[in-house]
């Protein structure tokens, strides 16, 4: 069986125990936030007021300001749950993108052309 590419996880944690609430559930909120994979990455900066837009959202969702224009969603820890979060806070902001598309359109550049490519008009900040 094959996983989709969106599926694979970019990175594996080994963890001592899973935190867990007093309920005996897993406590997703005390998970450790993954680490880059090296740290001679470079994290690339927006280069519009779009990306930036679009990047701002993103760090809010995923609860981190290590993030790049390039970086893939899933990969710096965005889940499907996530993603639906992001089209809808995108939506709110007048970025209107297709949930399915996120998919498809996984690094804030990528989101960025697109939303470009189907609205020539400039968004008013």
């Amino acid at each position: 069986m094959k996983l989709p590419d969106f599926m694979v996880p970019g990175q594996v944690m080994r963890l001592q125990a899973l935190p867990r609430t007093s309920s005996g559930k897993i406590d997703r909120s005390a998970l450790p936030i993954p680490q880059r994979l090296s740290e001679n990455v470079q994290i690339e900066s927006p280069q519009t007021e779009l990306e930036e837009k679009i990047l701002t959202i993103w760090k809010k969702i995923l609860n981190t300001d290590v993030v790049g224009v390039n970086d893939n969603f899933f990969e710096v820890g965005g889940t499907s749950i996530s993603l639906l979060t992001l089209a809808v806070d995108l939506d709110e902001a007048g970025i209107e993108i297709e949930p399915i598309e996120l998919f498809r359109l996984s690094t804030v550049r990528e989101q960025s052309d697109y939303f470009s490519s189907i609205n020539p008009i400039p968004l008013k900040y």
